[in-house]
């Protein structure tokens, strides 16, 4: 497990996840079971009628918007109406009990946003990356309360849950752009 991120991974500790997270585990909580093969819950395919989206983005979009002004030195704006996204797209969220997992996969557009809600701790069930260059894979240093950025072309996984204890992530991808958007 690496403390260092590599280039183009950005993350940030949310503050207060605590609260934020048993607000956004009650809003998941009703919404309807739905599993595929490896995922215990997840609404991928009901993206439309996202109840969880507004708290969530008011949440972590100060926090991309440090990550694109300080470290990819995007210049921007904090009028309210200014925004980093172009073509947000597919927010979900997963859920995986004891021995749940996701396969190896990657995404479109420029990147994948991670929160992580719940993480056991007693094992890493941190997503795993694939170094396309070293033909190696690496986890990075990640706690519940983490929201990792990260380009969308690489490959990763959800390693098998082999704990008692539930993982819930919530994410979505998309483009940087600075325009005006009223969107959110």
């Amino acid at each position: 497990m690496s403390n260092k991120l590599p280039p183009y991974f950005f993350k940030r500790s949310l503050k207060n996840s605590k609260s934020f997270n048993e607000e956004i585990l009650d809003i998941l909580e009703m919404i309807p079971e739905n599993s595929k093969e490896g995922i215990t819950k997840y609404d991928f395919h009901n993206r439309r009628k996202i109840s969880y989206g507004k708290i969530y983005f008011n949440k972590v979009y100060p926090y991309i918007a440090d990550i694109a002004k300080s470290e990819m030195k995007i210049n921007i704006s904090h009028k309210k109406n200014i925004s980093i996204f172009e073509n947000l797209k597919d927010i979900w969220f997963h859920q995986y009990e004891k021995n749940s997992y996701f396969n190896w996969h990657f995404h479109d557009y420029q990147y994948v946003a991670l929160y992580f809600v719940e993480l056991p701790e007693e094992e890493d069930t941190s997503t795993v990356f694939y170094d396309m260059y070293k033909n190696k894979t690496f986890q990075l240093d990640i706690k519940e309360g983490d929201l990792l950025l990260f380009p969308s072309f690489i490959p990763h996984c959800s390693p098998i849950n082999k704990t008692n204890k539930r993982k819930t992530i919530i994410s979505f991808n998309f483009d940087f752009r600075i325009g005006y958007s009223n969107d959110f």
